[in-house]
């Protein structure tokens, strides 16, 4: 009765270990980076940056829109998926459309700020923090 109980106490921790392992592999991103983000939105100026070392989107007039891309290199062998953070007043005006990698392909994932309304007048600033993604 004691080898069973030893014998089922060890292939309860083997069997934890291998779900560990596993959720682990798939929650854990493969790859991260950062960028700092800004834009303005005015009423009647429009202009645009392009400044390679940030996703700045310029000046942005009312009812108008500016998008930026970014280009995404999956050198793995399997897909990725792309996730996006935003972070500070940027996140209330910028959107993106999902985005998944194939193996060893470059993709654009692309982000669009859109000045839709009277209320969102002003400066946006914020970081934009990407995550890989093993696609599950």
């Amino acid at each position: 009765m004691k080898n069973l109980l030893v014998l089922a106490f060890f292939i309860s921790l083997i069997v934890l270990v291998m779900t560990l392992f596993i959720y682990f592999y798939y929650i854990t991103p493969i790859s991260e980076f950062s960028f700092q983000t800004t834009a303005f939105v005015t009423q009647d100026v429009a202009g645009f940056d392009v400044n390679s070392t940030a996703l700045t989107f310029g000046s942005i007039v009312l009812g108008g829109s500016s998008t930026r891309s970014i280009l995404v290199n999956n050198s793995y062998p399997f897909s990725v998926r792309v996730e996006p953070k935003f972070d500070g007043s940027i996140k209330k005006i910028i959107t993106y459309e999902p985005l998944i990698v194939e193996p060893y392909h470059t993709s654009k994932f692309y982000f669009t700020v859109s000045a839709n309304s009277l209320e969102l007048l002003g400066n946006y600033t914020g970081d934009v923090n990407i995550k890989l993604m093993r696609l599950t």
